[in-house]
C-alpha cells in the first residue's frame, strides 16, 4: 500500500513484466504457485511528485 498527493499508481513487477497494478495498492495473488514464480519482485509507486520503490524476493519450495 502506497500513501501519496495525488494518490500513487503501484505496481509489482517480476522479469520486466506487471504481475499487478492498482491505485494506492496492488496485490499479488497465485492461484497455481510453481517454481517458476520465485524470484526478484519490486513494488514500484509512481505519481507526478516523484517514484519510490521495494524489492522483495519470493521463495517458492517445491517437491518434486
Amino acid at each position: 500500500m502506497a500513501v501519496g498527493k495525488p494518490d500513487p499508481d503501484v505496481r509489482l513487477v517480476n522479469n520486466g513484466q506487471v504481475k499487478s497494478s492498482g491505485y494506492r495498492t496492488a496485490q499479488l495473488t497465485l492461484n497455481k504457485i510453481s517454481a517458476d514464480d520465485a524470484g526478484k519482485y519490486i513494488c514500484r509507486a509512481n505519481n507526478s511528485v516523484g517514484t519510490t520503490e521495494k524489492e522483495l524476493k519470493l521463495v517458492v519450495n517445491c517437491k518434486y
